[in-house]
């Protein structure tokens, strides 16, 4: 593949594709920036065929977007590379979590990006979807939008994978319960501003969001209850069929997302790197927050 980087909306609202377009980590930086342009303007990108980004590769792919998270304590990695987390499902590992969110949302600075590699794709099924959360917003009326605006919610990393309970993992039940009062939680606004480019965006979800603020809990269930139901609106939604070596890349603020366990038991693996925050030079074109 030696197409220049060019985008194709995938939906009027979120996702692109960038047909023929070969991820390379030594791109040079004026492309790196239009990338990165494209991901704040489309919220996701596909590439399909990038059957040459081994592990080590997408990790240095990630690296030349900004700093990485570290091990994520629930899931292993690849081939060593301690940033490179494998998620896989099979007869004796079903999915966990068909839940929209937004990554560890309960950090205090949430990670900005993931990079997602399809290295075993099932038959049939294991599709993710993602969301637009500046479209959800939008899709609100103006005055309850500026209720919201006023409003701060509680993440809690407790509250997003408090499903591992329910599974016969012992290990990760014990990694769960070993987090305890550490466990990482934090307070956003419900109407957030993007670190990059200051678009306004709704920044609450299901799996991590655990109350709003200053609501009693009856008040702060029936309006978390009722902003789940405007992101379950497929107005705002993009569903990917994944392919082998197809690499997803996704704004973690401006989307939620959630991978279908339809295809289980049959065979799902896909390496993510995340990245914690994008670098500032990276993203040199892009439009900076005011």
């Amino acid at each position: 593949m030696t197409a220049s980087l060019a985008f194709e909306p995938i939906t009027a609202r979120i996702g692109a594709r960038a047909p023929g377009f070969a991820l390379d980590p030594e791109m040079p930086d004026a492309t790196l920036a239009q990338l990165l342009d494209g991901l704040l303007a489309h919220q996701v990108l596909v590439f399909e065929d990038q059957h040459h980004l081994t592990p080590a590769a997408q990790r240095a792919l990630g690296l030349r977007l900004g700093r990485l998270a570290p091990r994520h304590p629930m899931y292993p990695i690849a081939d060593g590379i301690e940033e490179v987390m494998v998620i896989i499902n099979d007869p004796d590992t079903p999915p966990e979590n068909e839940v929209w969110h937004s990554d560890l949302s309960c950090y205090e600075t949430p990670p900005a990006a993931a990079i997602l590699a399809a290295r075993h794709v099932p038959p049939a099924g294991g599709d993710t979807m993602w969301c637009s959360m500046t479209g959800v917003l939008e899709d609100l009326s103006e005055p309850f939008r500026g209720f919201l605006e006023t409003l701060s919610a509680r993440h809690d990393f407790r509250t997003g994978f408090a499903f591992v309970n329910e599974y016969a993992d012992l290990a990760r039940r014990e990694t769960l319960k070993n987090q305890g009062d550490a466990a990482p939680k934090a307070s956003h606004p419900v109407v957030m501003r993007h670190p990059v480019s200051g678009q306004p965006l709704l920044y609450v979800n299901e799996s991590f969001t655990d109350a709003i603020e200053g609501l009693s809990a009856a008040e702060s269930r029936l309006l978390l209850n009722h902003l789940a139901e405007t992101v379950r609106h497929p107005r705002n939604h993009m569903r990917l069929k994944w392919k082998p070596g197809m690499v997803a890349i996704w704004d973690n603020y401006l989307t939620q997302h959630m991978a279908l366990g339809d295809h289980w038991p049959a065979y799902r693996e896909m390496h993510r790197v995340t990245v914690a925050q994008i670098d500032a030079r990276a993203a040199g074109a892009a439009p900076r927050a005011a």
